[in-house]
């Protein structure tokens, strides 16, 4: 698994965002999913379960 870190424009009220995107497998290869959870910060179950799949 290979990690990586996109950081997005700052924001007017101040402070630096950025995801991560974890890629799997060869570049180019196979097909391509989008996972994506926590999208307001208190979904925690979807996180976990996201975590815990990216581990395995």
């Amino acid at each position: 698994m290979k990690s990586k870190h996109h950081k997005l424009p700052e924001h007017a009220l101040g402070g630096q965002r950025q995801f991560t995107s974890f890629h799997f497998g060869q570049p180019g290869q196979g097909e391509k999913i989008y996972l994506q959870a926590g999208l307001h910060a208190d979904e925690v179950p979807g996180m976990l379960v996201l975590r815990i799949s990216a581990a395995n």
